[in-house]
């Protein structure tokens, strides 16, 4: 077993500056670094730790296929080298947080939530499963073999990505390798078996148990335990959590089915039934919604400018945050609450609040003060059906670290 690295190690002719760890696993760890040569870009780096020929043969295969996929809800691979410490690969540093930490933090998704995350996922698995199709050097599909709540990180813009924090998980079918590849819950039956053939439906199981987690806070049970003597039975997620509708309930038992020929056969078979979930979920094509300007609709009575007020709604329509660099983040969020049909009003909220796009669709309670212009400043929201209440807070943000850390700006 190689060493893991401390922190201010460069790498590679002293490109790269290891700043912290961010995850270790049985055959790596993942570092947050610096890439030097672009003073403002951070990076993920994986390390293999296994000094083992087999361990390190299968690494340079995953960085050469890493290295030819391009898609906007994956990280890029940018760079790979090795020395005495291990085998490096270097990849975009993706700044947000998992779906694992936020629903352990927050409680089960809304289903319109999860439809919005999931549908970027199988977009991203659809185009791992599918690149040979495109690619000539790459022979046959790639499985991610490791799909898990703590593999798919959400931006502050509500993007997913599909990461892979592991080492060595994702394979081209009929490659050898003696890794195991095994998350209990969320591998199927066939990645447990010693010659077991894991294909794109294996990607499919794991798919759905994320899904399940996401929407029940539940963890799934293993998957050979399904089929033990006697069997240990998967709950259906309305048990778990009474607002997941039958249309979203049968699609996650269908992804999840024990044998891989009773699935769903691809990712892009995933995408459409959930594209017909959300249809049942939201019958009527919402009117669209004002832009983002101070000449949004003024707010019914009684709300008046300069006095404290209380609206209830759906919180829709939330922008990208604007940022200013002062040393410490001040993250300014516009967003619209919907406050009945055709009524909206255009709401600001300062501080870092990713957890804010967790709300979208949801009602919400808020207070805050209306200006002069029609736009309410939040001092307070609430999230009605699981009664969490959150208030900003300034709070200095990785960018602005990451400057202070380099020597560009002083706090």
């Amino acid at each position: 077993m190689r060493s893991k690295l401390p922190p201010g190690t460069l790498l590679n002719l002293n490109r790269y500056q290891i700043h912290d760890l961010i995850r270790e696993g049985g055959f790596g760890a993942v570092y947050r670094a610096a890439d030097l040569k672009l003073p403002l870009r951070i990076v993920a780096i994986k390390q293999n730790l296994i000094d083992d020929q087999d361990v390190v043969q299968a690494f340079d295969f995953e960085a050469r296929i890493l290295a030819v996929l391009d898609h906007p809800n994956m990280p890029r691979v940018t760079d790979y080298f090795f020395n005495a410490a291990g085998e490096f690969l270097v990849m975009d540093f993706i700044e947000g947080e998992d779906l694992e930490n936020m629903v352990k933090s927050w409680g089960p998704l809304t289903e319109s939530v999860a439809i919005q995350y999931f549908s970027q996922v199988c977009d991203a698995l659809n185009y791992l499963h599918t690149i040979h199709l495109r690619l000539p050097q790459v022979q046959g599909p790639i499985i991610h073999r490791d799909v898990k709540p703590a593999n798919v990180r959400i931006t502050s813009n509500g993007r997913a990505y599909l990461v892979d924090f592991g080492i060595a998980k994702i394979f081209v079918p009929g490659t050898k390798s003696r890794m195991p590849a095994v998350t209990p819950g969320y591998s199927p039956i066939e990645q447990y078996e010693k010659l077991g053939k894991t294909d794109a439906r294996s990607d499919i199981y794991a798919l759905g148990a994320t899904l399940y987690f996401c929407l029940t806070a539940q963890e799934p049970p293993e998957s050979p335990a399904r089929l033990s003597k006697p069997p240990q039975p998967l709950i259906p997620p309305t048990q778990h959590n009474k607002m997941v509708t039958p249309a979203m309930e049968r699609l996650i038992l269908l992804c999840m089915q024990p044998y891989q020929d009773q699935r769903l056969q691809s990712a892009q078979q995933v995408r459409d039934e959930l594209a017909k979930t959300q249809q049942r979920v939201q019958p009527t094509t919402p009117s669209p919604a004002p832009p983002l300007a101070p000449t949004a609709p003024a707010p019914p009575s009684p709300v008046q400018p300069g006095v404290l007020a209380q609206i209830t709604g759906i919180l829709q329509h939330i922008s990208q945050p604007k940022i200013f660099s002062n040393g410490y983040s001040k993250k300014e969020y516009e967003f619209i609450i919907e406050v009945q049909p055709g009524a909206r009003i255009l709401c600001t909220m300062e501080g870092y609040m990713l957890p804010l796009i967790l709300f979208n669709g949801a009602n919400v309670q808020i207070e805050g003060v209306l200006d002069n212009n029609n736009t309410l400043h939040v001092s307070r929201l609430t999230e009605m059906q699981g009664n969490r209440t959150w208030s900003p807070k300034p709070t200095i943000g990785w960018w602005e670290r990451m400057k202070i850390e380099l020597g560009l700006m002083k706090p």
